[in-house]
């Protein structure tokens, strides 16, 4: 499902009891929520902000079909 422009706190709004389960195994587990979500987010909207992330996402899909193609090249 496509939810159009969504930054770190709606990524942190649907998934961040999913991964505060997942990490209870791996020693201390991180609370992705209140003011730890906001400075993520400040920080992650300085450096891509949140109108350019389609363009920062097709960039990364783009990225990754490339390594994806030179890893297949390598294995032959």
């Amino acid at each position: 499902m496509f939810l159009g422009i969504a930054g770190m706190e709606s990524y942190c709004d649907r998934y961040s009891q999913t991964i505060y389960d997942v990490s209870m195994t791996s020693g201390p587990v991180p609370k992705f929520e209140g003011p730890l979500v906001k400075e993520i987010n400040e920080q992650l909207c300085a450096k891509v902000p949140i109108e350019k992330l389609p363009e920062r996402r097709a960039w990364r899909d783009a990225c990754l079909t490339k390594l994806s193609t030179l890893k297949k090249e390598m294995n032959n």
